[in-house]
């Protein structure tokens, strides 16, 4: 019982957990709001509210990175253009059983380009109604295993899946707008030698 409680005790120890919040205030003036062509511009002042946080996790098992920023917009000559918008990115790997199984898993929400031939931008300053917000996420299962010859094998299955939400209210919904939905998954088996084994000594890749 001894040595159980020393092995979860030092696991413990070497786990780390770090969690930073963060907070920003800013504003803008936009002298074309709308991104209009000349002679129709709009101006506008605008204000912003950026709070955020980033979580990381290190440890035996479990490994994650996220990060998560909420952005308010407030225009002070359209109140209608008043916006929220979240950004999202994470990242995860859980070791089920070490050297053998693991899952893997990847996310992110933040904004997007609805479709070409309209106004694009990088900022959400501007109003184009031309934005969509993309979510997707991906996870891998996998198992991976190393015999006495050096030789290792892999075997993974991805799932992935893209969702739109939250589409400008200005933006027109057209046929051909690419906004489908989708989801994929797939099988990927490998066998070859370890990362950095010497190219004498069965370095090759099969």
């Amino acid at each position: 019982m001894a040595a159980v409680a020393g092995v979860l005790a030092t696991a413990a120890a070497a786990a780390e957990t770090r969690i930073e919040p963060r907070v920003g205030v800013g504003g803008a003036y936009v002298s074309n709001v709308r991104l209009a062509p000349p002679g129709e511009e709009e101006h506008d002042w605008v204000g912003e509210l950026k709070p955020g946080v980033t979580i990381a996790h290190d440890s035996a098992r479990l490994k994650l990175d996220l990060d998560y920023d909420f952005q308010a917009l407030f225009y002070a000559e359209n109140g209608d253009f008043d916006d929220q918008f979240n950004t999202f990115l994470g990242t995860g790997t859980a070791t089920l059983v070490p050297n053998r199984f693991f899952v893997d898993l990847e996310g992110r929400y933040g904004p997007a380009q609805r479709r070409t031939g309209r106004p694009a931008t990088t900022s959400n300053l501007y109003r184009t109604g031309n934005r969509t917000d993309l979510g997707s996420w991906q996870s891998v299962r996998g198992i991976s295993s190393r015999s006495a010859t050096r030789r290792k094998a892999r075997c993974v299955t991805p799932t992935a899946s893209t969702n739109f939400r939250n589409v400008d209210d200005e933006a027109q919904d057209l046929p051909d707008n690419n906004l489908d939905d989708s989801s994929q998954q797939r099988v990927d088996v490998g066998l070859g030698s370890p990362e950095g084994a010497a190219a004498g000594r069965g370095g090759s890749t099969t």
